[in-house]
């Protein structure tokens, strides 16, 4: 009888993974051109709402990669001078990219993003102030921060105009991402003031980690 119900326990499991993955490979446009324009969107947004500079996006195919913020200054050349504050953000510029993509396609693409979680965990290694054990909850806390970012007013719609361009022109410049942005986000965004700092709590990273484990000074 316990044999018997586990062959049905499992066969129902498959069954129930089978449907999920008909389910988001059925979603329309849900193809690699697709889902790297929405990555490069998301990476755009961040960009341009984090007040970092850059050239354009593109997502025209090259031997190294299938598309490509163009960064006015390299980040391995930025962070160093980075305070802890802001090295949050750089992280958030990082995971933004596969945060967009996950919530286009509705799971999270590690394939896809491993240079971005590479690079988002070897800057979070370097904090001098975190031992071992606090880095994974670290990326963790910083992850919700990059989805949050598309939950904004007019964020996610800036994301898909921007993943719409892109679609069909493969590459646009800072100055067409900024336009599409602008006309995008619900808010006065010269009057927002983030750049690079997220919530107080995120802007201290030892507080937010005594948060997360429910301990008190």
């Amino acid at each position: 009888m316990v044999a018997s119900q586990t062959k049905i326990s499992r066969s129902s499991a498959k069954m129930t993974t089978a449907r999920k993955r008909s389910r988001i490979e059925d979603r329309p446009g849900f193809d690699l051109r697709t889902k790297t324009a929405y990555h490069e969107a998301g990476h755009a947004l961040g960009y341009f709402v984090f007040h970092v500079p850059f050239d354009g996006v593109s997502i025209r195919r090259e031997p190294d990669s299938y598309g490509r913020v163009f960064q006015k200054v390299p980040r391995e050349f930025r962070v160093n001078d980075l305070t802890p504050r802001e090295l949050d953000g750089e992280i958030i510029l990082c995971l933004a990219g596969p945060a967009s993509e996950a919530r286009l396609t509705g799971r999270t693409c590690w394939r896809g993003g491993a240079v971005d979680f590479k690079e988002a965990f070897d800057m979070v290694a370097k904090l001098e102030h975190l031992h071992v054990e606090d880095i994974e909850p670290y990326l963790r806390a910083l992850w919700t921060r990059a989805n949050h970012l598309f939950r904004r007013p007019g964020h996610w719609l800036g994301v898909e105009r921007v993943a719409a361009g892109l679609l069909q022109r493969e590459e646009l410049t800072y100055s067409e991402v900024a336009a599409i942005l602008q006309a995008s986000l619900e808010y006065d965004f010269d009057s927002w003031k983030w750049r690079l700092t997220p919530s107080p709590t995120l802007a201290c990273p030892m507080l937010h980690l005594m948060i997360r484990r429910g301990l008190r000074r």
